[in-house]
């Protein structure tokens, strides 16, 4: 109804992306972020896209522009920190994680169990080198996490598969596999920070067990 409205473009090419179409949701995308470069809502939709596609500098590109017109933004730092870790820049990743626990200390102070300001300070801890700190948030956001709540359950096995503990990653991701539908499945293929258990047996075991249960359901 309204070829201009560029959060419509930006949720179309959401979809797109989810359902595995890729260089359609990319048209979308651009469409877009022309209409409204400036928007939070739309630059943080290519993000996902572009992180799907594995393009990081476009992703991080459109995270640093998501970070500045929301200053209380940690979403968009977050990923930055993952493509800066994927794309093996170490410079960006000291910067941005310096920038994630700046933002993690406002938020924790107003919500102090804001579960994904806490999964990507887990991660800039890491990037910074300090394991222990790390490792101490992650158990106090592990007590925080409910059996329902599938999004504190992932982020938290992403950042147990990049401080090494590939058994309790494989342990959270088994915990929400059963519920998860394809485009969650599409996104935790493509995501870096599982690399570290991602050849692992029982990772592929349990990707092939929820594709099994999705072709049947279809």
């Amino acid at each position: 109804l309204d070829p201009n409205l560029a959060e419509a473009h930006a949720a179309k090419g959401r979809i797109l992306a989810d359902q595995g179409y890729l260089d359609e949701a990319v048209r979308e995308h651009e469409v877009a972020l022309r209409l409204d470069p400036e928007s939070y809502e739309v630059n943080c939709a290519a993000v996902r896209c572009y992180i799907a596609m594995r393009r990081y500098d476009d992703a991080i590109r459109h995270c640093e522009k998501a970070t500045l017109v929301n200053d209380r933004d940690i979403w968009a730092c977050g990923m930055a920190l993952d493509c800066y870790g994927a794309k093996g820049d170490r410079e960006g990743q000291l910067r941005i994680s310096r920038h994630v626990l700046e933002r993690f200390e406002k938020i924790i102070a107003a919500e102090p169990d804001h579960a994904v300001a806490m999964s990507f300070a887990i991660g800039a801890l890491i990037a910074l080198g300090e394991r222990d700190r790390a490792m101490e948030l992650a158990e106090r956001a592990l007590l925080l996490a409910q059996p329902g709540d599938v999004s504190h359950r992932y982020n938290l096995a992403c950042a147990m598969s990049l401080l090494g503990e590939s058994d309790r990653s494989l342990d959270l991701l088994e915990s929400i596999l059963g519920t998860l539908q394809s485009e969650s499945l599409t996104w935790i293929k493509t995501d870096t920070t599982l690399d570290n258990v991602r050849e692992l047996p029982r990772f592929k075991a349990m990707i092939a067990a929820a594709e099994a249960r999705l072709a049947a359901a279809k």
